[in-house]
């Protein structure tokens, strides 16, 4: 069994303008083939949301999915972006994250604490793409889904 976590960005248009059916089936080999159990977000973005929906669409009912966050948080618009008792929430800090470093500080704990990243990062300029080098110099695993999504379309002369 393997523990994971999502980093990566989507923008909501990606799903109603390609095919999720690739998307999918990616989703549903990296967990199988990778016997994850748990899997660690921030909900920072689509990305986050959108592969937890599609977990619970392909019933892999015995992954844990924990959503990392700042209990300590007085900020309304920050309790107000997390949706109440949609996954089970973790904060792994005994105090309040300075907003600044709030998602660096919560990917580090990640890293730390997961075997494999699961993301979807086509920039450069992405924040992902930080995340992935730590993982990497970190000796995690790291799925790239952007990437797997583009090998396909390669393979099948789509491009």
């Amino acid at each position: 069994m393997s523990t994971a976590f999502l980093c990566g960005f989507i923008d909501e248009d990606y799903f109603n303008h390609y095919d999720i059916t690739r998307f999918i089936e990616i989703v549903k080999s990296i967990i199988e083939e990778n016997k994850i159990d748990k899997i660690y977000h921030c909900r920072r973005t689509y990305f986050d949301i959108k592969f937890c929906e599609i977990i619970s669409f392909l019933r892999f009912d015995d992954i844990e999915i924990i959503e990392l966050r700042d209990i300590y948080k007085n900020d309304f618009e920050y309790r107000y972006k997390q949706l109440k008792n949609a996954f089970r929430v973790y904060c792994p800090f005994k105090e309040e994250i300075d907003n600044s470093v709030l998602y660096k500080t919560l990917y580090d704990w990640a890293i730390e604490n997961s075997d494999i990243l699961i993301t979807y990062s086509k920039f450069d300029d992405d924040i992902s793409k930080q995340i992935i080098e730590r993982a990497k110099e970190k000796e995690k695993q790291v799925f790239n889904i952007a990437d797997m999504a583009r090998e396909f379309l390669h393979l099948y002369n789509f491009c």
